[in-house]
């Protein structure tokens, strides 16, 4: 499916540009135009971010990795708050306690055993798998530490 895709904006984008080299008498060379000034500032924010991973890395390892610990969470898997191809593989296998860990980054779900059970997550789960890769880490003890505070406790 991923390479009918491919294939359909590949003839989509040549098409386009082939339109724009005739003097756009199809009206699609237009949207090929804008397409490509789109490009700029897309490739300039991926970047920016792809630069701040190492801050974000400092960040979390320091914050967020040792609660993640506490219930355990590989600190990999915390860079799920970016995208994958947006620095969240690098940071994933900077922040990695197991380096396999890192390299099967994706989209991680922690809860409590319970609510990976429950039908509603079942179906949320279904309707999301297809499009990322998701993780679900049981987080057994998790509700008793937040219900405690000890949220920066380090044991």
């Amino acid at each position: 499916m991923e390479k009918a895709i491919m294939w359909i904006m590949a003839c989509g984008a040549l098409l386009g540009g082939l339109d724009r080299l005739s003097g756009n008498r199809l009206g699609l060379g237009k949207k090929f135009e804008q397409g490509f000034e789109l490009m700029g500032s897309t490739a300039l924010s991926m970047a920016g971010i792809l630069c701040l991973t190492p801050l974000l890395a400092k960040i979390l390892r320091r914050f967020a990795a040792p609660f993640g610990a506490r219930i355990g969470l590989d600190p990999a898997m915390l860079a799920g708050v970016l995208a994958i191809d947006m620095g969240g593989y690098p940071l994933s296998m900077e922040l990695a306690a197991d380096a396999a860990v890192g390299r099967f980054s994706g989209v991680i779900v922690a809860a409590t055993p319970l609510t990976l059970r429950e039908r509603k997550f079942a179906a949320l789960m279904h309707r999301f798998e297809d499009a990322h890769t998701i993780h679900k880490q049981p987080c057994p003890r998790l509700v008793e530490i937040v219900e405690r505070g000890e949220l920066d406790d380090h044991d």
